[in-house]
């Protein structure tokens, strides 16, 4: 057993460590330095990141020279000096007179004004050229190469649904692992570099990205779920200790679903800058379209994000990553909603209508929240699972203490003929909340699992204790 954990950990922290690397900032001539004249008649600002919002932590004086240490983001206009004197901080280009180093001139020479590959490492500029290249073809011909790719992940998928499935599970293991060797190879570069594809605008270009994830990404996550699978299928009974392949499986499906979530979720997010629909800044208007929001709202968290996205197209994903996932989903339902409001609403009809919003976003996650933890199975992901009992737990008493502001016709006055002011009591509500716990079973792999409720079906409230100040 430990030389199980040890083996999950050192492969966890070999991904973990690998993929922190590869995230890390890189820019075509990092190692490289160059030096820059400062070309304007007043003192330059030096700010603490690449855009005027930033705050200003120094300045340059007209004329000094400084050293670029990092052109990361050359392209947006600014670049990371030091002018050796332990200012260090972002300038914009607009007001320097670059000193190039040959290496710097040769490249910027060839690079294509549109051409984000400087931003990417060199040993993944593949993949940045594959995507380059389904850019610049037809779109037809580009979606009948992403259909062969859809195909070709989907043949692999299905081979291993058939061979290392629920009840059956006698191939060796070290297939899957190829599997998911392979097909991380093909999409982690992509995860790696997502800043880089997603600077090309519009809407072909970011589909052209999501869909060359997918159809690599798909097999990868297959792979890592049907290492866990191995893991707990051992001797024909269910089993969830005692094997390696377990702990590798879900693991590594977790760290890659996390990092996959990376550029999905910033693709996602996008439909919040979407066109809104029109509508009139009233508040009748207003009343409509939040019932229209919570009517749409419920019906994607409770019934076609559980049962029809979830089930059908992220079998493979973990508990926890379907959570991570429907804090995704929502977040971006309230970006589109949120403009969606700021768009048609003025005033104090905006404002009741981002208060209502806003609760309604807090349903709606509880909502996706609940469906997911309550019908889905945690262990094997299968939804064919059941309420099998309830324990009523009894009810529970809950105090609470606070000041509240009273009457000063309720305060008795110690003076006859005072003036009575900051009077307030000290109120103590006692709520009264019902407590059952629901058993639930899964049907493939007989998990089992308790969810706790509670309800307040009571409240009682009454002043202890009043102060006042009184004046005569």
């Amino acid at each position: 057993m430990k030389h199980n954990r040890l083996h999950t950990w050192l492969v966890t922290v070999l991904v973990l460590t690998i993929g922190i690397w590869l995230c890390m900032p890189v820019s075509a001539f990092a190692g490289d330095s160059s030096k820059a004249k400062v070309n304007t008649s007043s003192r330059l600002n030096v700010r603490s990141g690449p855009g005027t919002n930033y705050e200003a932590i120094g300045q340059l004086a007209p004329g000094e020279v400084v050293e670029v240490i990092d052109r990361t983001h050359e392209t947006e206009g600014w670049v990371q000096v030091n002018n050796g004197s332990g200012l260090k901080g972002y300038v914009s280009c607009s007001f320097l007179q670059m000193d190039y180093t040959p290496d710097e001139q040769a490249y910027r020479a060839d690079r294509l004004k549109d051409d984000y590959s400087w931003r990417v490492p060199f040993w993944l500029r593949w993949y940045y050229a594959v995507y380059l290249y389904l850019l610049g073809l037809d779109i037809g011909v580009a979606l009948v190469f992403l259909a062969l790719a859809f195909v070709i992940e989907a043949v692999v998928i299905v081979v291993m649904r058939t061979k290392y499935h629920y009840d059956f599970c006698k191939p060796s293991a070290v297939w899957l692992y190829l599997v998911l060797l392979l097909y991380a190879s093909l999409t982690l570069p992509g995860i790696f570099i997502h800043k880089a594809m997603l600077m090309h605008k519009g809407f072909w270009p970011v589909t052209l990205f999501t869909l060359m994830l997918l159809a690599t990404g798909c097999a990868m996550l297959h792979a890592a779920w049907r290492i866990k699978l191995y893991g707990m299928r051992g001797n024909g009974k269910w089993r969830i200790d005692g094997s390696s392949h377990y702990q590798t499986g879900r693991w590594l499906g977790n760290i890659l679903w996390c990092l996959l979530l990376i550029p999905l979720a910033k693709i996602w997010w996008k439909i919040g800058f979407a066109p809104v629909i029109q509508t009139a800044d009233s508040f009748l208007a207003m009343l409509i379209t939040m019932a229209v929001i919570v009517g749409v709202n419920m019906l994607i968290a409770k019934w076609v994000w559980p049962y029809v996205i979830v089930r059908y197209l992220f079998p493979s994903a973990n508990q926890g990553v379907v959570h991570i996932m429907s804090f995704v989903l929502v977040w971006g339902m309230m970006l589109y909603e949120g403009r969606w409001l700021d768009y048609n609403f003025k005033g104090f009809t905006c404002l009741l209508a981002y208060v209502i919003g806003i609760i309604v976003i807090l349903c709606t996650l509880m909502w996706a929240w609940t469906s997911i933890t309550e019908h889905r199975c945690g262990n094997c992901h299968s939804f064919d699972t059941a309420q099998t009992g309830l324990t009523d737990l009894g009810y529970e008493y809950r105090t609470n203490w606070s000041w509240k502001d009273i009457n000063e016709s309720s305060v008795k006055r110690r003076i006859s003929g005072s003036e009575v002011v900051d009077a307030k009591g000290l109120v103590e509500t006692t709520n009264k909340v019902s407590k059952w716990q629901t058993h639930h079973t899964c049907y493939h792999c007989q998990h089992k699992w308790d969810m706790d409720h509670e309800e307040t079906v009571g409240s009682t409230s009454r002043t202890v204790r009043k102060e006042w100040t009184e004046r005569y």
